[in-house]
């Protein structure tokens, strides 16, 4: 039969690439096994530093297999992207939190250099606004965490 499970608590967890990823499969598989809301973000290394034996690089597509909701990799970030991130994000918590809740992992790769300035975004217009009423997302809370990710460097 099919697992029914709700719980309201999401939990976000980051990580460099290679085997540092790997550290999160057994929390995963928990999360999977919970039925708990989970986003797993890891970044990687850029396509063309895949297996040529560069250092921190580990094949991580489909690095939890079935035991995550869904796996994307929109590759190598770019500003003339920056327009789909917010789709993506919504996307993200949209099957992390159901029906069957459980983690879904983002993988990020990334080119170097890994410094700059960190882009401007408006959290006015938060897609996962019209979530609200389904999965109980605060607003104010998702402004703040977009806030603080807008501030990080990499």
């Amino acid at each position: 039969g099919v697992q029914t499970c709700a719980l309201p608590i999401s939990s976000v967890v980051l990580c460099a690439s290679g085997t540092a990823a790997a550290h999160f499969h057994a929390a995963v598989i928990e999360a999977d096994l919970s039925c708990v809301p989970m986003l797993v973000v890891t970044a990687d290394r850029p396509p063309e530093l895949r297996d040529v034996g560069a250092a921190q690089t580990i094949d991580q597509t489909n690095l939890f297999a079935n035991a995550v909701r869904w796996f994307h990799d929109p590759g190598v970030a770019a500003a003339e992207a920056s327009g789909s991130w917010r789709s993506l994000a919504a996307r993200c918590i949209h099957r992390a939190l159901g029906p069957r809740p459980g983690p879904v992992h983002l993988n990020l790769p990334f080119r170097e250099p890994l410094l700059g300035r960190a882009l401007e975004i408006d959290g006015a217009d938060v897609p996962v606004g019209s979530l609200q009423g389904v999965v109980g997302v605060d607003p104010e809370s998702l402004a703040d965490v977009i806030a603080k990710i807008g501030r990080a460097h990499v």
